[in-house]
């Protein structure tokens, strides 16, 4: 049975389960450091996998390092799977910056870690697995009839107003029904904030909040 190993949990926030790979979030806000860990019990090497397996995990390289170009504009990728300290099979894709702290320096041994804040952590994980997502999910009756009525009792009346009336109107145009799910889920404060432009809004859901400033000519 896969188990991750107890060094790549410790330093590592989970992002998601791909087809046969773990993503992972290395703790250390200097990079985009994300790792791929093979759910397959005692491999060590990536010849451990058979072709098949070998052929997935490289599917999945492909599709994270056109997330780290795309999304966060990797001016070099650093793709390895070494494995001299963690022996467990885990491939490294990092995005590296001309600007990082030790570019173009190898990331080992030449900076002090930075650990992310919960939040900061919490955030880019949202934001990778928004991107990752493949296809949304379709909007269901069941589906709308949940965001609709959670759009309509928020519990506070100026979201209710601003995120009811936009899904009254827009639910059925809604191009990720997920991704709203998700927004619906957070505080109705910050909410209120992001669609008033009192605060920065979360670049996964910029695209949502600016139509709903547009629906109230905000």
């Amino acid at each position: 049975m896969f188990s991750l190993h107890p060094q790549l949990q410790s330093d590592t926030h989970f992002i998601c389960d791909l087809k046969i790979s773990r993503l992972l979030l290395m703790n250390d806000a200097n990079y985009i450091w994300l790792i791929l860990v093979p759910r397959k019990p005692d491999s060590i090497e990536l010849t451990d996998l058979s072709f098949e397996e070998q052929t997935e995990v490289l599917r999945e390289i492909n599709s994270v390092a056109a997330l780290l170009k795309r999304k966060f504009h990797a001016d070099k990728l650093n793709i390895a799977a070494l494995g001299n300290v963690v022996s467990q099979l885990h491939i490294h894709i990092i995005a590296r910056q001309k600007n990082d702290v030790t570019f173009p320096k190898p990331v080992w041994g030449n900076a002090t870690s930075k650990p992310y804040s919960t939040q900061a952590a919490q955030d880019l994980v949202k934001k990778i697995k928004t991107v990752l997502a493949p296809n949304p999910l379709p909007l269901t009756t069941e589906l709308r009839r949940q965001l609709f009525y959670r759009s309509l009792h928020r519990g506070c009346k100026e979201t209710d107003f601003l995120i009811g009336e936009f899904a009254k109107a827009k639910l059925d145009e809604i191009s990720d029904p997920q991704l709203f799910g998700e927004f619906l889920e957070e505080d109705d404060t910050k909410i209120y904030d992001w669609i008033l432009a009192k605060d920065e809004v979360p670049e996964y859901y910029r695209e949502l909040v600016y139509s709903i400033r547009d629906f109230h000519k905000i």
